[in-house]
């Protein structure tokens, strides 16, 4: 592993738990003006459209090796 692909991922974890905690923030701020189904709906909306411009981009989802598959199914199912 590269330097660069360390510090690439470094900086991924970095803005997923910047996201994570802002959205626990947000969540704590809306829990009585909002119902928590109109918080997760939106959550879920906000979350698809980077989602859905990186699969146009890619043009489709990338295929997980044979050798991973059963540990992506093992973590969908945690």
């Amino acid at each position: 592993m590269t330097s660069r692909t360390l510090v690439r991922g470094q900086l991924y974890a970095v803005a997923a738990m910047a996201i994570w905690s802002t959205n626990y923030i947000a969540g704590r701020m809306l829990r009585d003006s909002v119902t928590p189904a109109t918080i997760a709906t939106f959550r879920a909306l906000v979350a698809s459209v980077p989602l859905a411009a990186w699969l146009v981009a890619t043009r489709g989802w990338p295929r997980p090796a044979r050798p991973v598959l059963g540990k992506l199914v093992a973590l969908g199912f945690l």
